[in-house]
């Protein structure tokens, strides 16, 4: 296992085709990341990314009615996971947030105006693949391609801890 890597890739039992991921944070992408939560102490080696990943009932790839109402369903299930995330990691003293993956703002915390794009966080902390021919990036899952909906969340709780409340919520 990857020395960066907390938690491999992971199926939720709660939230069908959800998906998540929990990695270290690079010290090159940790400068970005202090400008996205302004004022909060964010420590090289202890800032850890939830990286999440929905499979889409259809492919997000086109702007329209059906595609639009798929993504506000996926942040809806997002949301209800990441807040419940964060009350678990937040009960036991552990900062945490996470970005609207429709702005790249925090969802909870100050903002320097400064995003962060779920699609370059897939592409530098899991490798996935990123297509720019359509107009935007968009990032391909390994199974279910274009038809998925990423988004990030963010603590600075220790890994076991990160680990136990993941567990917890997902019905691990």
């Amino acid at each position: 296992m990857d020395s960066r890597v907390v938690v491999e890739t992971t199926s939720s039992r709660t939230f069908t085709d959800f998906e998540y991921s929990a990695v270290f944070v690079p010290r090159t992408m940790l400068r970005e990341l202090r400008h996205v939560f302004a004022g909060v102490d964010l420590r090289d080696g202890q800032t850890i990314a939830v990286l999440t990943c929905q499979k889409a009932s259809v492919p997000l790839t086109n702007w329209g009615d059906e595609e639009a109402a798929e993504k506000d369903r996926l942040l809806e299930r997002f949301l209800v996971w990441a807040k419940g995330l964060r009350s678990k990691l937040e009960e036991k003293g552990f900062w945490s947030d996470f970005t609207d993956p429709c702005t790249g703002l925090p969802y909870n915390g100050d903002s320097s105006g400064s995003i962060y794009p779920d699609v370059d966080g897939f592409e530098r902390l899991l490798r996935y693949s990123v297509d720019g021919s359509m107009g935007c990036r968009i990032m391909s899952h390994p199974k279910w391609r274009f038809s998925s909906y990423p988004a990030t969340f963010f603590t600075a709780a220790p890994p076991e801890e990160l680990a136990a409340s993941l567990a917890l919520i997902n019905g691990l």
